[in-house]
């Protein structure tokens, strides 16, 4: 591509994409929201903005560009800063790509399904809370224009280690209901995201193995030497809501892509190394 690839939201998961495309001599823009996180950015060698996507006239001062990647986050924000970015930072995402690819990194939590069932890219997306329904609507805008929407299963590596400090820490429930988990590697998810830049569509973007919880917590107390977490009904989380499925990966893979770590397995293994080497 000629021009700058612009990373709108340029945390954990777009660090990992800009180093990725630098390493193929693809200029990268990460775009965030304060200085601080711009400084941060250009001290890793990624050229960044400071500005808010959701001012119109901000964006105006970006220079040209080939593609976008839209990986805003919305952990840290209320529904209205959370609506915000998701509808006007989005419109005003699409106006700056114009006719080049656009990628929206969205979530399999706008799969819905309680029973265990495998869902896949055809299966009913029915979000059934406010940031499900906004998240729902900006996909359709982004496919409706032929861009291309990965939806990310339960993101896990060196940044984002909660199911292991939680266990660690002993704040850890597991759900009575055999719930199924779904995780994808931080590292497999910027593949991704490379890999499916310039491929319009919808593609479940999470491993090859769906694990019952109790399994997991399993298997990661054996490798800690702790006893198995309590099972007790867990508090409702208003933001995600509740639902038990396994996310098939098969259309991703169909289309070439590919996992480092196709299972939690060799993603928490290395994970394990590091928690264990520094007591």
């Amino acid at each position: 591509m000629d021009h700058p690839v612009l990373i709108i939201g340029c945390g954990y998961i777009g660090k990992l994409v800009a180093k990725s495309l630098q390493q193929k001599n693809q200029e990268v823009i990460g775009l965030v929201k304060s200085l601080e996180s711009k400084n941060r950015l250009q001290q890793l060698g990624i050229p960044a903005v400071a500005l808010d996507i959701t001012d119109h006239d901000s964006i105006n001062s970006l220079p040209k560009i080939s593609a976008v990647i839209f990986s805003a986050s919305s952990n840290r924000s209320g529904p209205l800063a959370f609506e915000k970015i998701f509808s006007i930072g989005l419109d005003n995402a699409l106006k700056i790509a114009k006719n080049c690819p656009f990628l929206l990194v969205s979530s399999t939590s706008l799969y819905t399904q309680t029973e265990g069932q495998w869902v896949d890219e055809e299966s009913p997306a029915t979000p059934t809370t406010s940031s499900g329904e906004i998240l729902k609507k900006a996909e359709v805008k982004v496919l409706d224009r032929g861009g291309t929407v990965l939806r990310a299963s339960g993101i896990y590596g060196p940044q984002r280690v909660y199911r292991v400090t939680g266990l660690l820490q002993n704040t850890v429930r597991i759900d009575p209901r055999k719930k199924w988990i779904n995780q994808i590697h931080g590292r497999d998810l910027a593949t991704a995201i490379v890999h499916f830049l310039t491929i319009p569509g919808l593609f479940n973007i999470t491993d090859d193995l769906p694990t019952l919880e109790e399994d997991f917590y399993h298997w990661l107390c054996q490798r800690f030497d702790l006893p198995l977490p309590p099972i007790e009904p867990k508090a409702h989380h208003p933001k995600r809501g509740y639902s038990n499925k396994r996310v098939s990966n098969k259309k991703a893979k169909t289309f070439g892509f590919m996992l480092d770590f196709p299972t939690f397995k060799e993603g928490y293994s290395e994970l394990i190394k590091f928690f264990k080497s520094i007591g």
